[in-house]
């Protein structure tokens, strides 16, 4: 009830002993969107998979994206495109055909 009376009262700093303490997590952000051409770091972020992982790893990330995105099940055709071109991209960097 307090918090509410602060933000009704139109003072929106947070009351002594609330301020958070650190650097900000809201300035490392990912501001969303592909590149026209992407990248082994795209491709990453995409998969949510480190730039160095394993086929194994980038193929278990492929297939919790898919599943949850597919097509068939309502996903979107560009998405999961773009899911399909980064996993295809990393594992072409490991030498998988």
């Amino acid at each position: 009830m307090n918090a509410y009376k602060h933000f009704k009262a139109g003072n929106l700093t947070l009351p002594k002993g609330m301020v958070p303490k650190g650097p900000s997590r809201m300035k490392s952000y990912y501001t969303g969107g592909f590149e026209s051409e992407m990248t082994r770091a795209e491709a990453a972020l995409i998969l949510s998979v480190r730039q160095g992982a394993s086929k194994e790893k980038i193929k278990m990330a492929h297939r919790r994206i898919m599943l949850a995105n597919h097509p068939d099940n309502g996903g979107s055709d560009y998405v999961a495109s773009k899911v399909n071109e980064a996993k295809d991209l990393l594992l072409k960097d490991l030498g998988d055909d």
